[in-house]
């Protein structure tokens, strides 16, 4: 909605861009024929009242030229004013999009779009496609890309190994097949 409001703005300053310059020309018409009419009426060639019209038809010009420069000018502002709007918006949606920590399926949906939650409540729950399985080990027999098997089937293989120990116990990650 501020997106569509902004191209209004957009599309009607340019309109009185434009419109201003047809304003300016008639402005400069009416003032040539104004100083015109000065040297007429001062060597007698024309009446005071025409006079006195031509000066009163280029003052309205004059303020009607001054006042599209006023829209133009309240235009501008109120276009920054959107723009600035927008900008925020555009930067509270990166801090409103939730991301889901791993790839996988959406199994149930817990919350939906305008349910208030609280904090670390699960909005959904995922099925994750790649499978995973940790384990503690004591051996060095382990290693990294090893081939993993139950009762002569293999299951994956040794995908991590933490340089890290718990409980005097090193930690391996199996990437399942399956």
């Amino acid at each position: 909605q501020i997106l569509y409001s902004t191209k209004a703005l957009q599309s009607n300053l340019s309109s009185l861009q434009q419109n201003v310059e047809s304003l300016k020309l008639d402005m400069r018409l009416s003032l040539k024929t104004y100083n015109t009419n000065k040297k007429l009426y001062n060597i007698g060639g024309i009446s005071k009242e025409k006079l006195d019209l031509s000066q009163i038809v280029y003052e309205q010009k004059r303020a009607k030229y001054l006042s599209n420069l006023d829209q133009i000018e309240a235009k501008r502002f109120e276009l920054q004013s959107q723009q600035s709007l927008l900008k925020s918006k555009e930067q509270l949606k990166t801090y409103y999009t939730i991301y889901a920590p791993i790839d996988g399926v959406v199994e149930k949906v817990i919350a939906n779009i305008g349910d208030l939650t609280s904090v670390n409540k699960p909005l959904i729950t995922l099925i994750s496609k790649e499978q995973e399985l940790t384990f503690s080990f004591a051996s060095e027999l382990i290693k990294q890309g090893q081939e993993i098997y139950i009762d002569s089937e293999k299951i994956g293989e040794v995908s991590f190994i933490s340089p890290s120990t718990q409980n005097y116990l090193k930690v391996a990650n199996i990437k399942l097949d399956k």
